[in-house]
């Protein structure tokens, strides 16, 4: 296995050999038992992980067995390997919650909420929860009654760490600024006097509201001169 390993590997053989015998000295192995150990526990220690999330998955599809569906086996083969990287307890039950409802029947957005998440670390996960339990639905009409702008926002106590992650969470594509910051010209989710992050949450961020089966995201309507919070219709 070892010897496999080794020709897998297009490296020049003395940046090769200098790594394997870093990575010798470190456990304390001939090279060989080294490549094999190398092999083995990575496949063991994800395997735990797919077997953890699936596991997870399936506790919450056992009410509803009949719902799972054939699901697409390029999104399945591409959740399996990435999901053999994921550890974290909480993170693990962001992607069993993934697996779950893609099961009930993938749509295209699984797929880009799979790229999301693989780029999601523990800390920017607690801040994408936290945006995301905070969010309300607003609704501005014209003077006929329709409809001529919806947003989701989120406002929570924070502080300028949560805030840097908030960015973050803007490349994985589940935030932005909110209108004013960015009629303003300004392109942050927090301001030095404020203790309070804030923005909107994408189309992606409240997709993955949905598949979390969150409380129902409050709506405020902005007809007339003030607003008044009613059930949300989505």
């Amino acid at each position: 296995m070892y010897e496999e390993l080794i020709k897998a590997i297009t490296l020049p053989g003395k940046v090769v050999d200098g790594a394997m015998d870093l990575v010798k000295k470190i456990l304390d192995e001939p090279a060989e038992v080294t490549g094999d150990i190398i092999t083995d526990k990575l496949r063991e220690w994800q395997w735990i992980n797919r077997i953890s999330i699936a596991a997870k998955a399936n506790a919450r599809l056992k009410d509803n067995p009949d719902a799972v569906k054939l699901m697409p086996k390029g999104f399945f083969m591409r959740f399996l390997d990435a999901s053999g990287y994921v550890e974290d307890e909480e993170l693990q039950e962001l992607w069993s919650r993934l697996l779950a409802d893609a099961a009930g029947g993938a749509t295209p957005l699984h797929p880009i909420l799979l790229t999301s998440l693989q780029g999601l670390g523990v800390e920017d996960a607690r801040v994408l929860n936290q945006a995301l339990s905070s969010t309300y639905r607003t609704i501005r009409k014209n003077a006929e009654g329709n409809m001529v702008r919806e947003r989701f926002g989120f406002k929570f106590e924070g502080d300028q760490k949560d805030a840097a992650a908030l960015s973050r969470l803007e490349l994985l594509g589940f935030v932005r600024p909110c209108p004013h910051c960015l009629a303003s010209g300004s392109h942050i989710y927090i301001s030095h006097s404020q203790k309070q992050p804030h923005g909107d949450v994408t189309q992606l961020g409240v997709e993955l509201h949905r598949i979390l089966d969150m409380p129902v995201i409050p709506t405020k309507d902005e007809t007339g001169t003030g607003t008044r919070l009613m059930v949300a219709t989505t």
